[in-house]
C-alpha cells in the first residue's frame, strides 16, 4: 500500500526502466528486465508502490552484454541487464494484441507479407520501376518510347487513311 504524502513534501520518481517480457511461467509470476543496480528490495519497493502489485518473492539473475564486432574491427558490448522473476498474489493476463491497421487481429488471421526489398546493387533503381509505371514495356527509356509512340500514331493514321 502507497503511504500518503504531507503538505509540501516532493514525490520523487525513479529514472529506472522495466521491460515486461513475455514467458511460459504460471499466471502469477511476471518477468522484467531491469538496470543490474537495482536489488530486491528496490524491486519490490518500485512494483509495490507505483503499481499496487502484492509482491511475494522476488528472483534476480544478471547477465552480460553481448559483445560483437563492429563494421571498422572494433568490439562493443550491449549494456548488461538483470532478469527479475517476480512472484504476485493476484494473477497478471497480458493484454490482447492490438488490432492492425486493416481491421483484423494479428491472433486469428494470418500474417501481413512485407513488400518484396530493393536490390541495393547496380542499376538498382529500375529494377521495380516496371511493375510501378503501368503501360510501359520492361526495359524501355524515354526516347525509344516516344519513337514507338510516334510509330503507332503513324499506323493508326495509315489505318484511318485506307
Amino acid at each position: 500500500m502507497p503511504s500518503r504524502l504531507l503538505p509540501g513534501q516532493k514525490l520523487f520518481f525513479p529514472n529506472v526502466v522495466f521491460r515486461l517480457l513475455r514467458s511460459n511461467l504460471p499466471p502469477h509470476q511476471c518477468v522484467f528486465r531491469c538496470p543490474p543496480q537495482l536489488n530486491k528490495i528496490d524491486i519490490t519497493s518500485y512494483l509495490q508502490n507505483l503499481y499496487n502489485i502484492t509482491v511475494t518473492d522476488v528472483r534476480t539473475m544478471n547477465y552480460l552484454g553481448r559483445t560483437y564486432k563492429t563494421r571498422y574491427g572494433g568490439r562493443e558490448t550491449t549494456a548488461n541487464y538483470k532478469k527479475v522473476i517476480v512472484s504476485m498474489e493476484e494473477d497478471f493476463n497480458f493484454p490482447p494484441p492490438p488490432p492492425t491497421k486493416l481491421g483484423a487481429s494479428v491472433e486469428g488471421d494470418a500474417a501481413i507479407k512485407l513488400p518484396p526489398r530493393g536490390s541495393f546493387g547496380r542499376n538498382s533503381a529500375n529494377k521495380y520501376r516496371h511493375k510501378i509505371e503501368e503501360g510501359r514495356p520492361k526495359g524501355v527509356g524515354g526516347h525509344v518510347r516516344k519513337a514507338m509512340e510516334v510509330a503507332k500514331a503513324a499506323k493508326e493514321a495509315t489505318k484511318e487513311v485506307a
